[in-house]
């Protein structure tokens, strides 16, 4: 459902400023979280290999085949992860290092372009919950919990593959769109993106000709899990929310998401601070509450485990405000890389103890 607003003098996109070691890349944590998505996502194709030859039952085969599955699925998630926070610039200071672990570790999902989802990402981020934001356009649409579960992330699909595939053959980009790379280097970012995602479904191709089983076990449930997490997390992230900084989105708290997604459960902090590596939003939640910050804006934290999973019914829509679009300048920033991760805090954004006395 759209609804009326119009834009407001800019305050309602301000942010607090933050203590420098916020923005800090750690080179031995980013090595920990990619170690934390290959076990997940290799672990279980390994397992799978060398138990392919093993004599089993039908009924047994089919269970092992979808447990392992299922764990090569999150690990097939966490990749796409991966490549989420190398195209933010956030898994090394050389956003050419950064953005190329992006495109290794999520081109090993079959038929996700990466850079294709960082077109529309970063547009999502400057114009969130508004009627140009593109996500809205996509998410919106899907108003029960079957559509947007069976229909949902294959319409995002299809545009991050058109946005990719035109990127690499030399169109422009989309109107609104800003990035933290030129379009000449985007162009060839997108080509080797699509070369490493053809070579990757070539793999796949040829565990499925070796191996119906290991294909079913490696590839197909993997697949089709990331597919059912991904569409479940778009809606859990953002319905019910409005345009306007700590209430654009959700996080969702429980220390098991946290673990299983080493931090980037805290999507509402990751929304305020992109620049801000995935590994540290825990510790910047418990900063923001200490400061009062999210008290102070009825910002959306979701505690619990399973009650997160209500987020994704009929019962909570994706938010699209019909307003004048109205672009985050600090996202711009960063798109232009004018932020640099150890200046000065005072660059950063308004002091949160001065936020909190005019509360």
């Amino acid at each position: 459902m759209t609804t009326e607003a119009t834009p407001g003098n800019g305050a309602a996109f301000a942010r607090h400023r933050l203590p420098p070691k916020f923005h800090r890349i750690s080179h031995v944590t980013t090595a920990l979280y990619l170690a934390h998505a290959l076990v997940f996502f290799l672990g279980p194709a390994i397992v799978a290999f060398a138990i392919a030859d093993v004599p089993m039952s039908t009924p047994v085969a089919v269970a092992t085949a979808l447990g392992l599955g299922l764990i090569g699925g999150h690990g097939m998630h966490l990749l796409t992860f991966v490549g989420h926070e190398g195209m933010h610039t956030n898994l090394h200071r050389n956003k050419y290092v950064s953005a190329g672990i992006a495109l290794l570790f999520a081109s090993m999902v079959p038929f996700f372009l990466i850079v294709g989802f960082a077109m529309t990402h970063w547009k999502h981020h400057r114009f969130t919950g508004q009627e140009i934001d593109p996500d809205v356009q996509i998410y919106s649409q899907y108003r029960t919990f079957w559509s947007r579960f069976f229909v949902a992330r294959s319409a995002s699909v299809r545009v991050y593959t058109k946005n990719a595939l035109g990127m690499a053959f030399g169109r422009e980009w989309p109107e609104n769109t800003k990035l933290p790379f030129t379009p000449l280097e985007m162009r060839w970012i997108s080509r080797i993106n699509a070369a490493l995602v053809l070579f990757f479904v070539t793999v796949y191709g040829f565990i499925w000709y070796h191996s119906t089983w290991l294909g079913f076990a490696v590839m197909l449930v993997p697949y089709i899990t990331l597919y059912v997490l991904s569409s479940m997390r778009a809606y859990i992230e953002h319905t019910g929310t409005v345009p306007g900084r700590y209430v654009d989105s959700r996080s969702y708290t429980s220390p098991l998401y946290t673990l299983l997604f080493f931090g980037s459960n805290f999507h509402l902090e990751h929304h305020q601070y992109p620049a801000v590596p995935c590994y540290r939003l825990p510790e910047l939640h418990r900063y923001l509450k200490s400061m009062r910050v999210l008290e102070g804006k009825n910002a959306q934290v979701e505690p619990s485990f399973f009650g997160a999973l209500r987020y994704t019914t009929g019962r909570f829509q994706y938010p699209c405000v019909k307003m004048q679009p109205v672009a985050d300048e600090f996202i711009d920033r960063i798109a232009d890389g004018r932020l640099d991760r150890d200046a000065d805090p005072n660059t950063q954004g308004i002091d949160p103890k001065v936020a909190v006395a005019n509360k």
